[in-house]
Order: structure tokens, then sequence, then C-alpha cells
């Protein structure tokens, strides 16, 4: 004689499935998330590296990259010169350029002790690619610039002196410019690390953050799946 399941056990049955569904759709809708993020940050860094190495090729400076991130250029300048060697939607001086307040976010950083504290890339000059990333572009005077800055720990945090004022301090650095790339636009959840990241230029190299609140050494461990 056939048996049927008792109202009992089907009830189990269920509870037992809705247990396991919500253990294991977390963690591969988290892996989805991270496989994705990975795939666009690297096709944005191979997508700006053929940039810099064509325009340093048409240019006759091979390896120069100051072919588009060039001294006394604005971030406009750097921008529309960008836009010759990817393929771009619409270029917006900033936030406040008709039809370019939707594709302007703030964003958190990525650490718990700057959570409170967000980025703003209003006034920055940005490229909407064909593909739905924003590139945001701050370009520097030179590539040797001299910068004062507070003193911070490992997390970001300003440090205060004995009288409790802020310590600063002045230092050199050699970034032509730095690159904020949002890699799904204007879209959740803006912060860095888990969509945005940054890379800055010197006048020979790509560079990768390294900063904590940047999201710390992210952009290296997707490049070299580590993440």
């Amino acid at each position: 004689m056939k048996k049927s399941f008792t109202i009992s056990e089907v009830l189990i049955t269920l509870v037992i499935i809705g247990i396991i569904a919500a253990i294991t759709i977390p963690v591969v809708s988290a892996e989805y998330v991270k496989r994705e993020r990975n795939v666009k940050f690297k096709k944005f860094y191979s997508v700006l590296t053929n940039a810099f190495n064509k325009a340093a090729s048409d240019a006759g400076i091979i390896g120069d990259n100051t072919a588009i991130t060039t001294p006394g250029n604005t971030g406009l300048d750097t921008a529309k010169k960008l836009s010759q060697y990817i393929n771009v939607m619409k270029i917006c001086e900033n936030k406040n350029q008709v039809g370019c307040f939707d594709y302007y976010s703030t964003y958190r950083y990525a650490n718990k002790e700057k959570a409170n504290a967000y980025y703003n890339t209003d006034s920055l000059p940005l490229i909407l690619t064909t593909d739905g990333m924003t590139i945001m572009i701050n370009q520097k005077p030179s590539c040797h610039n001299a910068r004062k800055d507070c003193v911070t720990d490992k997390h970001g945090v300003c440090q205060k002196d004995s009288d409790g004022n802020i310590k600063y301090v002045e230092f050199y650095d050699n970034d032509c410019a730095a690159f904020f790339v949002d890699i799904n636009g204007s879209k959740k959840p803006n912060t860095f690390g888990k969509d945005l990241f940054l890379v800055y230029i010197d006048q020979y190299d790509i560079l990768l953050a390294s900063w904590e609140p940047y999201g710390g050494n992210i952009e290296e461990r997707i490049l070299t799946n580590k993440d």
C-alpha cells in the first residue's frame, strides 16, 4: 500500500528547506555580487591601461601617461582626451551641468571608523561610459604636487596633539591625476571597495589605492585574483 505523508511531515520538510535556503541564498548572492564586481573592475582597468598606451603611442611618447593627464589640464580637458580612447555616452563638467545631476553620488568610506564620513565628487568632471560605469577625474596641477593634510592613523582618522589640535604634515605626491570609477554608475551601494574604486595616474604608471578608508588594497586583490 502506498504511504502518504502527514501534514506534520510536510511542514517539517518545508521548514528544513526554508532553513537551508536562508543559509545558502545569501552566500550564493554575495559570491555573485563579488564576482560581478571583480569582472567589472578588471574590465575598467584593462580599458584604462589600453587607453593610456594608445594615447602615448599616438603622441609619440611611449609609456608616458601625460599624453592624457597633461600637466596644466583641467579635469574636463583630461576627460575629453580620455574619451577619445574609450566608449563614452556623456561627459559632465560637474553635477550642476544640465542633465548630469543623476550621475553623481555621495560615497561612503570602506571602514567603520569613517562610517559617518562621506566623499563627495560633485565638483569633478565625470565620464559616463556605454557600459554604465562613471569615471570621475581629479586632475592635479602637475605631476609633482606639494600637499598638506592631517596626520591619520591606519583607519584614516585624523590625530590630535596634546593640546587637542589636529596634527598636519606636508608632503609631495607624484600623481598627475586620480580617477574614481563607479562600476555600476549611480546605483547603490556607493561605497569604496564595493562599487567605487580609485587609481592614481603618475607619469609612467597606473597606481592602485591602498588607504583603508578607500578599501585598503582591494584593487590589487581583485587584479591578482586574491579576493
